[in-house]
């Protein structure tokens, strides 16, 4: 699956899905749950699953670190440009 413009095997998402509803992020794991059920080839991603995803990966698994980098990275242009305010570390 397509995730953030970054291939993403189905059992690396099912994977996250599970971290997130660990992390009680369950709108998020469910949307990828479904996704997957569904056979979707590219999953688009709000914000609000995007930094949900930044959450739970804070150290990620090695197959997610990817995923991390291409997230962080449009975290820190949208804080740059104003576009989002920057979040406290939990």
């Amino acid at each position: 699956m397509l995730l953030a413009g970054i291939e993403v095997e189905d059992e690396t998402v099912a994977l996250l899905a599970r971290l997130l509803h660990e992390d009680y992020y369950h709108h998020a794991g469910d949307e990828l749950e479904h996704a997957l059920e569904g056979g979707v080839e590219a999953l688009g991603l709000t914000i609000a699953e995007r930094n949900a995803i930044l959450d739970v990966l804070d150290e990620p698994p090695f197959e997610l670190t990817p995923l991390r980098n291409v997230l962080f990275n449009e975290y820190v242009w949208r804080v740059q440009n104003g576009l989002e305010k920057r979040r406290k570390v939990r």
